[in-house]
């Protein structure tokens, strides 16, 4: 039964991989291409790191696997946060489809790039939301 188990996550985690390497390709502006390969590859790691740790049922093994995909699921979204926000303040241009900016004007990033030294937009005031305008 736990050679089934770790089968499954291991057709399950590569399927995902695979998913995210489509979404890298297929999608067509940097954000989304940074959403699928965060979101895909870190749940496809984490599942073949649990097929790993099922299918050896070594103990240091499974510390291994266990500090890996902790470490993985801990910097792969704050990695790719840095990288949206970069591409946010230097201006890296989305799909013209949402061309709409919610944080226009709520977000320090939002000045420009090339005024580098002057103060950012003043602070929303507090209980206001640029999700949720008003």
């Amino acid at each position: 039964m736990p050679d089934l188990i770790a089968a499954v996550a291991i057709i399950i985690g590569t399927a995902f991989l695979m998913i995210a390497s489509l979404g890298m390709l297929r999608l067509p502006d940097f954000y989304a291409r940074i959403h699928a390969s965060t979101k895909a590859a870190t749940l496809g790691l984490a599942l073949l790191l649990i097929a790993l740790a099922i299918g050896l049922r070594d103990r240091p093994v499974i510390t291994k696997a266990l500090l890996a995909m902790a470490f993985i699921c801990a910097t792969a979204p704050v990695g790719a946060h840095i990288l949206a926000r970069a591409a946010y303040a230097t201006k890296v241009p989305p799909l013209p489809d949402n061309a709409v900016d919610v944080y226009a004007g709520f977000h320090p990033d939002a000045a420009d790039a090339d005024k580098v030294g002057e103060t950012a937009p003043a602070v929303p005031e507090p209980g206001t939301s640029p999700l949720r305008p008003g």
